[in-house]
């Protein structure tokens, strides 16, 4: 676990993979929790389940452009950025952007992959512009308000672990 993470960290996540997260944007939107576990299979609460997808990242001089779109073709995003100053993170900002687990579904078994990483260093950021339409593809209703959006140049040290089933 690296100094400073939040709780619920995998404890020592033995590497099945090493990467390198750079220039990292996250946007959260508010939704009741009961709109989002009314998604997800039994096996989970409330979390944001991955999916496959393709992404398209640019960037020009200080600013980043992202476009993405779930295979199959339901729900596709684009996203322009202008980051900041860097800012002393909240408890709220190392919760938003802390990778701790990412989950699959493969043949009929939900899985369940460890992620571990230093704490993220966020920096202050302008929207240009956000489309999206991921939420309405998986059901979700209008969001209760805007976005909360982090930007963070990056980690160098992300180590993910072996999947494995999630038990009900």
């Amino acid at each position: 676990m690296f100094p400073g993470s939040s709780g619920g960290d995998p404890a020592g996540v033995v590497a099945a993979v090493r990467a390198r997260w750079l220039r990292q944007t996250f946007v959260h939107w508010p939704f009741r929790p009961q709109a989002v576990q009314a998604l997800l299979p039994p096996e989970l609460a409330v979390g944001a389940p991955c999916h496959l997808g393709s992404l398209r990242v640019a960037g020009a001089g200080d600013s980043g452009s992202y476009a993405g779109r779930r295979v199959g073709g339901r729900g596709s995003y684009r996203l322009s950025v202008r980051p900041g100053e860097p800012l002393r993170p909240t408890e709220r900002d190392v919760w938003l952007t802390s990778r701790r687990r990412a989950y699959t579904r493969r043949p009929g078994r939900i899985r369940e992959t460890p992620v571990e990483h230093e704490p993220l260093p966020p920096a202050d950021v302008a929207v240009d512009g956000l489309e999206q339409t991921l939420a309405r593809a998986a059901g979700l209703p209008v969001p209760l308000g805007e976005p909360v959006v982090h930007f963070s140049p990056g980690v160098t040290h992300v180590r993910l672990g072996a999947s494995r089933p999630v038990s009900a």
